[in-house]
């Protein structure tokens, strides 16, 4: 089960138990105990977790993380890509050589993408762009007839 320590020191501390204490009810190890408190183990197993519930007259459920106990269920449909094409991911040199985006270089493009000037995906420091990153960056530098830009005064 997933474990919420802090909620297990809350509910030691509140009863004024020490973990020597809570040791000797559950006959858990009080180092294993406090690296539970501290979150740094998460999950245990469920006889575990219970034993530590009847010691701190809680529930099972007073000491986990209920929601990282329930399996996630969708309650939307994910949306359909029109396209093939709307799922696949270019390169920045792609993109260029393919002229989609008014950049000279995909040098330029990539410093742009670091700096979150553009809209683009940043899979583990990959830059990377869907065709719905280039519509969008394609409808932020369009230039609408009629329209003149203004300078700040």
């Amino acid at each position: 089960m997933k474990l919420d320590g802090p909620a297990i020191a809350r509910a030691r501390r509140a009863q004024n138990m020490s973990l020597r204490k809570l040791q000797k009810l559950t006959g858990l190890d009080r180092g294993y105990l406090s690296r539970m408190e501290r979150g740094l183990i998460r999950e245990s197993a469920d006889e575990r977790v219970q034993s530590i519930a009847d010691a701190l007259q809680v529930t099972s459920d007073d000491i986990t993380d209920k929601e990282k106990n329930v399996t996630a269920k969708a309650t939307k449909t994910p949306p359909i890509a029109a396209d093939e094409n709307d799922l696949r991911r270019y390169t920045p040199e792609e993109v260029i050589d393919n002229r989609w985006l008014p950049y000279k270089s995909a040098r330029v493009l990539r410093e742009k993408a670091y700096k979150g000037e553009v809209h683009c995906h940043k899979d583990g420091g990959v830059i990377s762009f869907t065709a719905e990153d280039i519509r969008k960056e394609n409808d932020r530098h369009a230039v609408v007839p009629g329209q003149r830009k203004t300078r700040a005064a």
